[in-house]
């Protein structure tokens, strides 16, 4: 998941992550004794897709450079971050057709582009809505749900995949959501 992201952002230098399979999924804002950036995941047994999914969203966090303040965008970076888990699995399974980590899990490629196949077939936009008037709609509902809107959050996601499929070096762009603490409660607007 790291390999598919992390090349987008050349210039940055990423601490160590340790991740771990229980406790979340969450990154924690407390780093390791070492500095490392604790990511705590919520899987049983070896479900790749599922590890990989929660932990291509933990990532998507990191990548946004993640901070306890006060945001009412919130729901923007979550959206952004189910996306990076969309986009990653989806890499992924045309990763391991050919490249996967152990020789004996190409198999498990499919595993990876159905399981975000499924996340996009049940998040698509209304027919005949664009993305900027289901936001209009949704606005109010996604600050009052801060981030913990999953359902309209992955909406934006799939909304949004196919023009970070096209162009992926757009994701440079969202290290900088949370370059600096914000001292009031912004709009989306003058967040973005």
């Amino acid at each position: 998941v790291a390999a598919e992201m992390v090349c987008f952002f050349p210039d940055r230098t990423f601490p160590v992550i340790e991740v771990s399979p229980r406790g979340g999924p969450i990154v924690l804002f407390d780093r390791g004794p070492n500095g490392e950036i604790r990511v705590k995941l919520d899987i049983e047994d070896t479900i790749w897709n599922q590890m990989a999914f929660q932990f291509a969203h933990e990532l998507g966090h990191i990548l946004c450079d993640y901070k306890s303040h006060e945001n009412p965008s919130k729901w923007f970076e979550e959206s952004i971050c189910e996306l990076a888990s969309l986009f990653a699995l989806r890499r992924l399974g045309e990763t391991w057709k050919t490249q996967p980590p152990y020789s004996n899990w190409k198999d498990y490629a499919p595993h990876m582009t159905d399981y975000a196949g499924k996340r996009i077939k049940e998040s698509q936009l209304p027919e005949g809505s664009t993305l900027k008037q289901w936001y209009k709609e949704n606005a109010e509902a996604l600050v009052a749900g801060k981030g913990g809107d999953r359902t309209r959050q992955t909406i934006i996601a799939a909304a949004l995949l196919k023009h970070f499929e096209k162009e992926p070096k757009q994701w440079r762009a969202v290290q900088y959501l949370n370059t600096s603490k914000l001292t009031k409660l912004y709009s989306f607007t003058d967040y973005m």
